[in-house]
Formats: C-alpha cells, structure tokens, sequence
C-alpha cells in the first residue's frame, strides 16, 4: 500500500504539470527546463586588464590609507615607503602627497597619523630632476609638499582671503539641487567647505610641527587670514591653525616668539572688540588668550586617536584612582611630538652641548658702570642733536642724507661700548627712562632711536620685547607714580615697532 500511495502521487503531479497553459522551467521559463538569467547591464562593473601606472599607483595608495590607524601605521606605514621608493617621476610623487592630503582633510582626527607617516617616509622618496628649465634645484618630498600645500591654499583660501567669504566650488555648486543661498543643502555644502578649510590649518600645523614646512609659510598664511578686515571664517581659520602649532610657534623659534608677541596676540586682541564679529568668536579667541596666559595648557575633554597599548595603560591609571580619575585630560597645545623632540636631542649641536666641557676659570662679569652708562649717554645725546638738525632741512633728499649720517654715527657710538646681556638690558632701560621723561616733542626722537637700534640689529628683537611687554609690565604702576607719562612713551613704542 505504501508503494501505490507513492506511485499515484507521482502519477498525479505528472498529470498537473501536462496541463494546458502551465510551462516548465519556473516562471517565465521555456520547456527546456532552464532558468533566463537577465543580461549585464551597460553601466556594469567591467575588469580593465589594462590600467595606467598612475591609476594603479592611486589605488594601491588608497588601498593603504584606508586601512592607517595610529596600530597599524609602523607596518602599513613601511608598505607606503616601499611603494614611494617605486615612484618613476614627480607627477607620480605629488600623486601620493595630494591623496595623503585628501585623506587627512576628510578625516581630521588622523591628521597627526598622517603627518607622521609622511615624517617616517620623508627620507625614502626619490628625488627628481626639476620640471623648471631655470632651476637646478632637485624636486624633492618637500618641493611636493609646498606644491600641493598652496594648491590646497589657493583652491579654497585664497579665494575666502580674497572675496571675503565662503566660495563654492564648481563641483559643489553643480551636486546641489537648489542653487538658492537660503536652502539647506546650500548652508550644509558651506558648512562642509568651512569644516574642510580649518581641517586644511590644521593638517598644515601638524606638517609644521614636523619641520616639513618652514616657518615663513606659517607667517604668510597668518597674514593673508589677518588682514586689515578679516572675515569671521578667516579668523577661526587662524585660531585653528594657532592651536595646533602655539606653543612649538612661541617657544621654539625666535622669528614665531617675536610674532606672536607683537603681531598674532595685539591683532586677536584688537578683533575682539570689533563690532561684526560674534559673540561666538569672541569667545574662542578668548580661550586662545586664555590658553597662552597657561603656557598653553588647556584641558582636552575629547581623547585623539591612540594606540590600543596606550588605551589600555590610561584605563589601568583610571582604575586605580578610582573615583578621582579625572573627565578629563591636560595637554600642551602645539608641542612637537616625541620623536621630533628626540631627533632634536641627537643632533650633532645638542650632543655637542651635552657632552662635558673643559672647565674653564669664569671671567668676571660685566657691569653697568659709570663708564658705560656716560658712552651711552653720549651716544644718545649725539643722534638726538643730528636727527634735530636734520629735521630743520627742507630738501627731501638732504634730509634724508641726514637721518642716514645719524643713524650710522649712533650705530658707531653704540657698538664702541661693550654691551651684552645684563649690561644691555641696563642700558636700554637707561633710554627708556630718559625717553618717557623727555617732552612730548622729543619723544617721537627717542622712539626712533629704538627703531635704529632694532634695525641696525645692535639689539635683539627678542630681548627688546621681553624688556617693554614682560619685565617693565610687572612694575609700570609703579613707574607712572614717578612719570605719568611712562604709559604712554611705551604704547607709542609699541606702535611703532608694530607699524615698522
């Protein structure tokens, strides 16, 4: 009975699948039992078997900087120099930096892993022959960088520092489905653009604290942000890029010190008060201020990128302080990374002045005698008296013959005395006592001689700042009970240093 169940159910679906109007082979099928797969499309993926080494070359490079992290950047970072070392001429060089440079303004918290990268494999790169007939200069990684780095700058910047406000580009303008200034997707395509110029500061900044650009780049670019009326964009620009070199800028480098001190700190100070700048700015250039009254200290709330060791080590510290593991952690904004300091230390100089020194017997320092102090005296006497004379001479020309002749006799007069470290110090306060105590009329002259000295380079920019911003700052309330009119001298020494 099992067997006739089994045969008359076969025999059954036999007789339903030979009636009219039903096919074999499923739906849509033919009597041939097979299945019609659909044909390829035109817009299909297609292999290419032939690919140019450039396109080969972009997407093994891609392939490598989508898989960095601050992990795997030691084996994938040896990967990318293998794949520099391949490089056939300098358009394939500029090639891998532009991609580098996407990638880090797309992912801005990798910015460091990716300026660390390029650090590694900095001495791995070939060098070519310059594409410029007139140079002999050979095109290395760092003529790559600068090229791409004002590529970058000129694309989106130079255009905000130019119009003075947000420019999209024609790539962007063409992806928006409404062109109109007050949509949405015309403020979020802003929104992105603004986002990727401060991640260009600060991708900049990390290449800086890495000496892969100099610091005349950094001063031109500050600049051009800072003009005469910046632009609220243009200013958060260079806060950022401040705060991510502020500290290696101040501290490090006479040219940035004296900078920041004369030039970066008055010109955010003046922009605060400015009426068209928000409250919203004030207030980041407050904290900036703030930040470098704390030798650039400040408290960082959100943790950059680190290694899983690093993780796991912070975690161990939290652990055993229990309930008093701080929110938070303190950081110094614009310090150069370890392995740049390292590399600072095993310098031929640095050895060099760590190495031990013949002991030699102290020669006696010297002193702001009375011998000095009358040599400088004159010195300042005699060019008041030639640049009073020759303010009475009406020739422009002669006039001007005039001011030279008094310049290089005070350059004369004051390289004849013997004036170095303390000794300079004294003297130039001696000046500045006998400039806020002359007359009105006579303290332009007393500025200029300032000027001259600065100029002539007989004083250090760098001292002559630390002199009238740091050390009479302390005591100028007590100064101005003996001279009112002290106040007033320095702040038009200032200004003027600041317009020379």
């Amino acid at each position: 009975e099992p067997q006739q169940d089994v045969g008359s159910w076969r025999n059954e679906q036999k007789s339903q699948s030979n009636k009219p109007g039903r096919k074999q082979g499923g739906k849509g099928g033919s009597n041939s039992g097979k299945a019609q797969m659909p044909g390829a499309s035109e817009s299909a993926y297609k292999v290419k078997r032939d690919v140019s080494p450039n396109e080969r070359l972009r997407r093994d490079m891609r392939s490598l900087l989508n898989k960095i992290s601050p992990d795997t950047l030691k084996k994938l970072g040896e990967e990318c120099a293998t794949l520099a070392e391949s490089l056939k001429d300098a358009d394939q060089m500029e090639l891998v930096v532009g991609l580098v440079f996407e990638k880090a303004l797309a992912e801005p918290s990798y910015t460091p892993t990716y300026a660390n990268m390029i650090w590694n494999m900095k001495d791995r790169f070939p060098s070519f022959a310059s594409r410029e007939e007139s140079s002999d200069k050979p095109f290395t990684i760092i003529r790559a960088l600068l090229n791409t780095t004002q590529a970058q700058y000129d694309k989106g910047l130079g255009k905000l520092v130019e119009v003075g406000r947000i420019v999209l580009e024609e790539e962007a303008l063409e992806a928006l489905p409404d062109r109109n200034p007050e949509s949405k997707e015309y403020q979020d395509a802003l929104a992105e653009t603004r986002k990727r110029y401060k991640n260009l500061m600060k991708f900049i900044g990390e290449l800086f604290l890495r000496r892969l650009l100099s610091i005349k780049i950094i001063i031109k670019v500050m600049q051009d942000l800072l003009g005469r009326e910046p632009s609220e964009d243009c200013v958060e620009c260079a806060l950022t890029l401040l705060m991510t070199i502020g500290y290696t800028l101040q501290h490090q480098t006479e040219p940035g010190a004296n900078f920041v001190d004369t030039q970066l700190l008055p010109k955010f100070k003046e922009l605060k008060r400015l009426p068209h700048i928000s409250s919203r700015v004030r207030f980041i250039i407050q904290d900036m201020l703030d930040c470098q009254k704390n030798d650039w200290k400040k408290k960082n709330f959100k943790e950059d990128p680190k290694q899983k060791s690093e993780i796991k080590k912070k975690h161990e510290q939290d652990d055993r302080k229990g309930l008093n593991a701080d929110a938070f952690e303190v950081t110094r904004v614009g310090e150069a990374p370890q392995m740049i300091q390292r590399q600072m230390m095993r310098s031929p100089a640095a050895q060099q002045m760590r190495s031990p020194q013949p002991v030699r017997s102290a020669a006696p320092a010297p002193v702001f005698d009375e011998s000095r102090k009358l040599k400088v005296q004159k010195a300042c006497k005699y060019y008041l008296e030639e640049r009073r004379e020759a303010d009475h001479v009406t020739d422009p020309t002669r006039r001007k013959e005039a001011l030279k002749k008094a310049e290089d006799n005070l350059v004369k007069d004051w390289g004849a005395v013997d004036l170095q470290g303390k000794v300079l110090e004294d003297a130039l306060v001696l000046c500045l006592e006998a400039g806020w105590s002359a007359r009105l009329e006579s303290q332009e002259a007393w500025v200029d001689l300032f000027l001259a000295l600065k100029r002539r380079e007989l004083v250090r920019p760098l001292i002559f700042k630390q002199l009238v911003s740091s050390k009479l700052k302390d005591c100028l309330d007590d100064i101005k009970q003996d001279c009112p009119m002290a106040e007033g001298f320095l702040n038009k020494l200032r200004a003027a240093d600041l317009a020379a």
